[in-house]
Protein backbone atom coordinates (compact mmCIF):
# COMPACT_ATOMS: atom_id res chain seq x y z
CA UNK A 1 0.00 0.00 0.00
CA UNK A 2 3.38 2.54 0.73
CA UNK A 3 4.39 1.98 -2.44
CA UNK A 4 1.71 2.45 -4.44
CA UNK A 5 0.72 5.63 -2.21
CA UNK A 6 4.31 7.26 -3.30
CA UNK A 7 3.73 6.43 -7.19
CA UNK A 8 -0.01 7.66 -7.21
CA UNK A 9 1.60 10.64 -5.30
CA UNK A 10 4.45 11.24 -8.02
CA UNK A 11 2.38 10.71 -10.55
CA UNK A 12 0.84 14.22 -10.12
CA UNK A 13 3.72 15.97 -11.17
CA UNK A 14 3.34 15.50 -14.41
CA UNK A 15 -0.35 15.37 -14.58
CA UNK A 16 0.24 19.27 -12.84
CA UNK A 17 2.36 19.80 -15.63
CA UNK A 18 0.47 18.90 -18.28
CA UNK A 19 -2.53 20.74 -17.07
CA UNK A 20 -0.63 23.79 -16.60
CA UNK A 21 0.96 23.53 -20.15
CA UNK A 22 -2.44 22.87 -21.82
CA UNK A 23 -4.06 25.90 -20.18
CA UNK A 24 -1.04 28.44 -20.50
CA UNK A 25 -1.24 27.59 -24.50
CA UNK A 26 -5.25 27.78 -24.66
CA UNK A 27 -4.98 30.96 -22.67
CA UNK A 28 -2.44 32.63 -25.45
CA UNK A 29 -4.56 31.11 -28.00
CA UNK A 30 -7.81 33.06 -27.79
CA UNK A 31 -7.68 36.51 -29.42
CA UNK A 32 -7.18 39.65 -27.13
CA UNK A 33 -4.79 40.42 -23.77
CA UNK A 34 -5.22 41.41 -20.54
CA UNK A 35 -4.89 45.03 -21.17
CA UNK A 36 -7.59 44.85 -24.02
CA UNK A 37 -10.65 46.67 -23.06
CA UNK A 38 -13.56 48.30 -24.04
CA UNK A 39 -11.78 51.73 -23.00
CA UNK A 40 -8.16 51.52 -25.21
CA UNK A 41 -4.96 51.73 -22.92
CA UNK A 42 -2.41 54.31 -24.13
CA UNK A 43 -0.05 52.73 -26.41
CA UNK A 44 2.73 53.46 -24.09
CA UNK A 45 1.19 52.40 -21.30
CA UNK A 46 0.06 49.14 -22.51
CA UNK A 47 3.43 48.45 -23.38
CA UNK A 48 5.18 49.42 -19.84
CA UNK A 49 2.81 47.20 -18.66
CA UNK A 50 3.12 44.29 -21.16
CA UNK A 51 7.44 44.67 -20.28
CA UNK A 52 6.54 44.58 -16.54
CA UNK A 53 4.61 41.15 -16.62
CA UNK A 54 6.86 39.81 -19.80
CA UNK A 55 4.37 39.60 -21.94
CA UNK A 56 6.62 41.77 -24.69
CA UNK A 57 8.08 38.30 -24.77
CA UNK A 58 8.03 35.58 -27.17
CA UNK A 59 5.30 32.91 -25.91
CA UNK A 60 7.94 30.05 -25.11
CA UNK A 61 10.24 32.62 -22.77
CA UNK A 62 6.64 33.60 -21.41
CA UNK A 63 5.82 29.33 -20.52
CA UNK A 64 10.08 29.32 -19.37
CA UNK A 65 9.49 32.04 -17.00
CA UNK A 66 5.80 31.05 -15.64
CA UNK A 67 7.65 27.35 -15.02
CA UNK A 68 10.51 29.22 -13.20
CA UNK A 69 8.43 31.25 -11.04
CA UNK A 70 5.94 28.01 -10.31
CA UNK A 71 9.20 25.98 -8.87
CA UNK A 72 9.69 29.06 -6.51
CA UNK A 73 5.85 28.71 -5.64
CA UNK A 74 5.15 31.89 -6.99
CA UNK A 75 2.09 32.10 -9.09
CA UNK A 76 2.32 35.71 -10.32
CA UNK A 77 -0.06 38.70 -9.60
CA UNK A 78 -3.42 39.75 -11.20
CA UNK A 79 -3.61 42.03 -13.93
CA UNK A 80 -6.58 43.68 -12.44
CA UNK A 81 -7.56 42.86 -8.61
CA UNK A 82 -5.38 46.26 -7.68
CA UNK A 83 -2.24 44.20 -7.90
CA UNK A 84 -2.79 41.51 -5.07
CA UNK A 85 -1.05 38.29 -5.82
CA UNK A 86 -2.27 35.52 -6.97
CA UNK A 87 -1.60 33.32 -3.24
CA UNK A 88 -3.32 36.31 -1.83
CA UNK A 89 -6.26 35.74 -4.41
CA UNK A 90 -6.74 32.12 -3.57
CA UNK A 91 -6.06 32.93 0.10
CA UNK A 92 -8.86 35.56 0.60
CA UNK A 93 -11.49 33.14 -1.75
CA UNK A 94 -10.71 30.05 -1.41
CA UNK A 95 -11.53 29.38 2.30
CA UNK A 96 -15.22 30.31 1.72
CA UNK A 97 -15.76 28.26 -2.03
CA UNK A 98 -14.48 25.48 0.83
CA UNK A 99 -16.99 26.56 3.15
CA UNK A 100 -19.68 26.60 0.60
CA UNK A 101 -18.25 23.63 -1.03
CA UNK A 102 -17.93 21.08 2.17
CA UNK A 103 -21.34 22.13 3.58
CA UNK A 104 -22.99 21.54 -0.06
CA UNK A 105 -21.42 18.14 -0.11
CA UNK A 106 -22.29 17.23 3.72
CA UNK A 107 -26.33 18.25 2.56
CA UNK A 108 -25.77 15.96 -0.92
CA UNK A 109 -24.11 12.96 1.53
CA UNK A 110 -27.02 13.07 4.07
CA UNK A 111 -29.75 13.62 2.18
CA UNK A 112 -28.92 11.60 -1.09
CA UNK A 113 -27.56 8.65 1.16
CA UNK A 114 -30.98 8.63 2.98
CA UNK A 115 -33.13 8.73 0.55
CA UNK A 116 -31.95 6.08 -1.50
CA UNK A 117 -31.22 4.09 1.07
CA UNK A 118 -35.32 4.74 2.16
CA UNK A 119 -35.84 4.35 -1.44
CA UNK A 120 -34.15 0.79 -1.50
CA UNK A 121 -35.66 -0.48 1.74
CA UNK A 122 -39.49 0.29 0.14
CA UNK A 123 -38.97 -0.44 -3.59
CA UNK A 124 -42.15 0.19 -5.69
CA UNK A 125 -43.68 2.08 -2.45
CA UNK A 126 -44.24 5.43 -1.41
CA UNK A 127 -40.56 5.99 -0.08
CA UNK A 128 -39.22 4.61 -3.78
CA UNK A 129 -41.60 7.17 -5.78
CA UNK A 130 -40.29 10.33 -2.89
CA UNK A 131 -36.72 8.91 -3.58
CA UNK A 132 -37.30 8.29 -7.17
CA UNK A 133 -38.81 11.96 -7.61
CA UNK A 134 -36.13 13.86 -6.03
CA UNK A 135 -33.78 12.43 -7.76
CA UNK A 136 -35.81 13.32 -11.24
CA UNK A 137 -36.57 16.83 -10.21
CA UNK A 138 -32.72 17.50 -9.10
CA UNK A 139 -31.10 15.73 -11.80
CA UNK A 140 -33.27 17.90 -14.61
CA UNK A 141 -32.75 21.46 -13.27
CA UNK A 142 -29.19 23.04 -13.50
CA UNK A 143 -27.77 24.52 -10.04
CA UNK A 144 -28.22 27.97 -11.78
CA UNK A 145 -32.23 27.41 -12.51
CA UNK A 146 -32.90 25.93 -9.05
CA UNK A 147 -30.73 29.15 -7.25
CA UNK A 148 -33.57 31.67 -8.80
CA UNK A 149 -36.53 29.20 -7.72
CA UNK A 150 -35.33 29.20 -4.06
CA UNK A 151 -34.47 33.10 -4.45
CA UNK A 152 -37.91 34.01 -5.92
CA UNK A 153 -39.95 31.54 -3.63
CA UNK A 154 -38.08 31.38 -0.36
CA UNK A 155 -36.56 35.34 -0.25
CA UNK A 156 -38.44 37.03 -2.73
CA UNK A 157 -41.85 35.86 -1.99
CA UNK A 158 -41.86 34.35 1.26
CA UNK A 159 -38.84 36.29 2.87
CA UNK A 160 -37.37 33.49 5.02
CA UNK A 161 -34.19 34.33 3.92
CA UNK A 162 -31.25 36.82 2.55
CA UNK A 163 -29.74 35.68 -0.47
CA UNK A 164 -26.62 38.31 -0.33
CA UNK A 165 -23.29 37.45 1.17
CA UNK A 166 -21.83 34.05 2.86
CA UNK A 167 -23.13 33.39 6.63
CA UNK A 168 -20.22 31.46 7.55
CA UNK A 169 -16.70 33.07 8.83
CA UNK A 170 -15.12 35.86 7.12
CA UNK A 171 -11.54 35.59 5.62
CA UNK A 172 -8.66 37.96 6.55
CA UNK A 173 -5.83 38.25 4.93
CA UNK A 174 -3.96 40.79 7.33
CA UNK A 175 -5.04 38.22 10.41
CA UNK A 176 -5.58 35.01 8.92
CA UNK A 177 -6.49 33.06 12.54
CA UNK A 178 -9.81 34.91 11.95
CA UNK A 179 -11.42 32.38 10.13
CA UNK A 180 -10.36 29.86 12.37
CA UNK A 181 -11.55 31.32 15.60
CA UNK A 182 -14.51 32.30 14.19
CA UNK A 183 -15.32 29.16 12.50
CA UNK A 184 -18.06 28.17 14.60
CA UNK A 185 -20.79 26.51 13.10
CA UNK A 186 -23.75 26.72 15.45
CA UNK A 187 -22.83 31.08 15.38
CA UNK A 188 -23.69 30.73 11.48
CA UNK A 189 -25.75 33.32 9.77
CA UNK A 190 -27.89 30.60 8.55
CA UNK A 191 -30.66 33.06 6.52
CA UNK A 192 -27.49 33.29 4.40
CA UNK A 193 -26.20 29.50 3.67
CA UNK A 194 -29.04 28.05 3.56
CA UNK A 195 -30.31 28.33 -0.40
CA UNK A 196 -27.11 28.40 -2.01
CA UNK A 197 -26.21 25.31 0.07
CA UNK A 198 -29.43 23.71 -1.31
CA UNK A 199 -28.97 25.09 -4.98
CA UNK A 200 -25.70 23.76 -4.93
CA UNK A 201 -25.80 20.31 -3.53
CA UNK A 202 -29.32 19.43 -4.85
CA UNK A 203 -27.68 17.77 -8.10
CA UNK A 204 -25.09 15.86 -6.36
CA UNK A 205 -27.71 14.73 -3.61
CA UNK A 206 -29.94 13.28 -6.60
CA UNK A 207 -26.93 11.65 -8.33
CA UNK A 208 -25.72 10.07 -4.80
CA UNK A 209 -29.18 9.23 -3.99
CA UNK A 210 -29.79 7.10 -7.54
CA UNK A 211 -26.40 5.28 -7.04
CA UNK A 212 -27.62 4.39 -3.17
CA UNK A 213 -30.66 2.99 -4.40
CA UNK A 214 -29.27 0.75 -6.95
CA UNK A 215 -25.94 -0.32 -4.67
CA UNK A 216 -28.55 -1.05 -1.73
CA UNK A 217 -30.65 -3.10 -4.18
CA UNK A 218 -28.02 -5.34 -5.90
CA UNK A 219 -26.68 -5.91 -2.77
CA UNK A 220 -29.92 -7.26 -0.66
CA UNK A 221 -30.24 -9.66 -3.42
CA UNK A 222 -27.15 -11.15 -2.13
CA UNK A 223 -26.92 -14.58 -0.86
CA UNK A 224 -25.54 -13.51 2.20
CA UNK A 225 -28.46 -11.06 3.10
CA UNK A 226 -30.72 -14.05 2.63
CA UNK A 227 -28.51 -16.29 4.67
CA UNK A 228 -28.46 -13.70 7.78
CA UNK A 229 -31.87 -13.10 7.11
CA UNK A 230 -32.46 -17.29 7.47
CA UNK A 231 -30.48 -17.08 10.70
CA UNK A 232 -33.28 -14.69 12.28
CA UNK A 233 -31.03 -11.72 12.65
CA UNK A 234 -33.34 -9.01 13.10
CA UNK A 235 -33.88 -6.40 9.67
CA UNK A 236 -31.87 -3.41 11.65
CA UNK A 237 -28.83 -5.54 12.34
CA UNK A 238 -28.70 -7.07 8.45
CA UNK A 239 -28.71 -3.71 7.12
CA UNK A 240 -26.06 -2.14 9.47
CA UNK A 241 -23.84 -5.01 9.18
CA UNK A 242 -24.76 -6.66 6.18
CA UNK A 243 -26.10 -4.12 3.62
CA UNK A 244 -24.92 -1.10 4.28
CA UNK A 245 -21.48 -1.69 4.05
CA UNK A 246 -21.26 -3.80 0.96
CA UNK A 247 -23.38 -1.09 -0.75
CA UNK A 248 -20.32 1.33 -0.06
CA UNK A 249 -17.83 0.44 -2.70
CA UNK A 250 -19.76 1.94 -5.77
CA UNK A 251 -20.79 5.10 -3.59
CA UNK A 252 -17.00 6.00 -2.92
CA UNK A 253 -16.37 5.64 -6.36
CA UNK A 254 -18.33 8.80 -7.11
CA UNK A 255 -18.20 10.30 -3.79
CA UNK A 256 -14.48 11.44 -4.53
CA UNK A 257 -15.13 13.25 -7.75
CA UNK A 258 -18.22 15.13 -6.25
CA UNK A 259 -16.74 16.36 -3.66
CA UNK A 260 -14.32 18.10 -6.29
CA UNK A 261 -16.95 19.23 -8.27
CA UNK A 262 -18.97 21.15 -5.45
CA UNK A 263 -15.78 22.45 -3.49
CA UNK A 264 -15.03 23.84 -7.70
CA UNK A 265 -18.13 23.96 -9.55
CA UNK A 266 -19.59 27.17 -7.37
CA UNK A 267 -18.92 29.46 -9.35
CA UNK A 268 -22.26 30.82 -10.75
CA UNK A 269 -24.02 30.16 -7.37
CA UNK A 270 -21.57 32.23 -6.05
CA UNK A 271 -22.40 34.70 -8.59
CA UNK A 272 -25.75 34.66 -7.77
CA UNK A 273 -25.51 35.22 -4.47
CA UNK A 274 -23.03 37.40 -4.14
CA UNK A 275 -20.41 34.79 -1.98
CA UNK A 276 -17.16 36.21 -1.92
CA UNK A 277 -15.34 33.24 -2.96
CA UNK A 278 -13.10 32.74 -5.27
CA UNK A 279 -15.63 32.33 -8.04
CA UNK A 280 -16.09 35.79 -8.77
CA UNK A 281 -12.06 35.98 -8.96
CA UNK A 282 -12.46 33.24 -11.86
CA UNK A 283 -15.32 34.34 -13.88
CA UNK A 284 -13.99 37.48 -13.89
CA UNK A 285 -10.20 36.68 -14.83
CA UNK A 286 -11.63 34.97 -17.78
CA UNK A 287 -13.19 38.13 -19.51
CA UNK A 288 -10.23 40.13 -18.42
CA UNK A 289 -7.64 37.46 -20.12
CA UNK A 290 -6.06 37.81 -15.99
CA UNK A 291 -3.40 34.81 -17.17
CA UNK A 292 -2.06 34.89 -13.43
CA UNK A 293 -5.30 33.73 -11.79
CA UNK A 294 -6.90 31.48 -14.70
CA UNK A 295 -3.45 29.34 -14.41
CA UNK A 296 -3.30 29.46 -9.82
CA UNK A 297 -6.76 28.69 -9.70
CA UNK A 298 -6.80 25.66 -12.32
CA UNK A 299 -3.72 24.40 -10.66
CA UNK A 300 -5.51 24.32 -7.70
CA UNK A 301 -8.25 22.47 -8.66
CA UNK A 302 -6.18 20.46 -10.29
CA UNK A 303 -3.93 19.37 -7.05
CA UNK A 304 -7.04 18.77 -5.48
CA UNK A 305 -9.06 16.83 -8.26
CA UNK A 306 -5.93 14.40 -8.15
CA UNK A 307 -5.26 14.29 -4.10
CA UNK A 308 -9.02 13.34 -4.06
CA UNK A 309 -9.36 10.73 -6.27
CA UNK A 310 -6.32 9.20 -4.39
CA UNK A 311 -7.94 9.79 -0.87
CA UNK A 312 -10.67 7.90 -2.53
CA UNK A 313 -8.89 5.12 -4.00
CA UNK A 314 -7.05 4.53 -0.59
CA UNK A 315 -10.66 4.15 1.04
CA UNK A 316 -11.54 1.26 -1.09
CA UNK A 317 -9.21 -0.72 0.53
CA UNK A 318 -10.71 0.66 3.98
CA UNK A 319 -14.22 -0.55 3.78
CA UNK A 320 -13.61 -3.49 1.06
CA UNK A 321 -10.62 -6.09 2.45
CA UNK A 322 -10.98 -7.67 -0.80
CA UNK A 323 -9.49 -4.88 -2.51
CA UNK A 324 -5.44 -4.48 -2.35
CA UNK A 325 -2.93 -2.16 -3.50
CA UNK A 326 0.24 -3.25 -4.35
Amino acid sequence: MTGYIVRRTLWIIPVLWAIATLTFFLMHAVEGGPFASEKPVPPRIEEALNAKYNLDKSLGEQYVLYFWDLLHLDLGTSFNANQITVRELLAQGLPISIQLGVVAFIYAVVVGGALGVIAALNQNRAGDYLGVFFATIGTAMPNFIMASFLVIIFSVKLGWFAVLGWGGPEWALDDPTTWARNFNPFAWDYTRVVLPVVALGTLAASYIARITRASMLEVLQQDYVRTARAKGLQERHVIARHTLKNAMVPILTVLGPIFVALVTGSFIVERIFAIPGIGRHFVTAIFTRDYGVIMGVTLFYALLVAVANLLIDISYAVVDPRIRYH
